[in-house]
């Protein structure tokens, strides 16, 4: 994996041990990081389900053997217990809050009803749905084929522009900032009592 600041000119390049037979090298990584002069600076070692240390190297230092001690600069959260061995982290991101609930679109993923039903244990419903919702989107899809639209719909959030800030000067897609204010707004009437719906927002679930 090769990670570039395009504003200062360094780089890391970062190697992941594959893995054999045995468990021996399995989740490996190792790499350095070299200034705009393709000098090593800084050598990196550890393991991605564990914890990546780093070392600095001096001048003409070798990244095989650096003097420097070694300081954590990023460690895996324990696993909590919970199936599919998901992390913190990923559990939070489906965490559906009844006060946030009124706030949300209907197409914010805490809403999915196969992945709340696999959440849940409800296997079998969470497998009906789950083919429920892939007969709906190819249907979909197939009715924008008609209509000779983008397969993939219009974005509803994002614009696609050039980035200009730094020197790469690639496409991407650049969040508008309107979402917030309706789903603020969309809440506030929720919270009055007032029926309020997403404007131009897809049935997708």
């Amino acid at each position: 994996m090769e990670v570039k600041c395009h504003t200062n000119g360094c780089v890391a390049i970062l190697n992941f041990a594959q893995r054999g037979w045995t468990s021996k090298g399995a989740y490996e990584v190792k790499g350095n990081v070299t200034d705009p002069q393709d000098v090593p600076r800084i050598s990196i070692a550890g393991f991605w389900n564990d914890k990546l240390f780093v070392r600095k190297l001096a001048a003409g230092e070798s990244p095989d053997t650096p003097s420097s001690p070694p300081y954590i600069i990023w460690q895996a959260n324990p696993r909590p217990e919970a199936p599919f061995n998901l992390t913190s982290f990923a559990i939070t991101l489906n965490a559906l809050n009844p006060t946030l609930k009124k706030y949300l679109p209907p197409t914010d993923t805490r809403l999915r009803p196969d992945q709340r039903a696999m959440e849940e244990g409800r296997y079998d419903e969470a497998a009906d749905e789950k083919v429920r919702l892939e007969e709906k989107q190819r249907a979909k899809r197939a009715e924008r084929q008609r209509n000779g639209e983008s397969v993939h719909g219009r974005p509803r959030w994002f614009r696609k522009t050039v980035d200009s800030e730094f020197v790469v000067g690639e496409e991407y897609w650049e969040f508008t900032g309107e979402y917030w204010k309706v789903r603020e707004e969309i809440g506030r009437q929720r919270a009055e009592g007032k029926p309020a719906e997403w404007p131009q927002v897809e049935d997708i679930f």
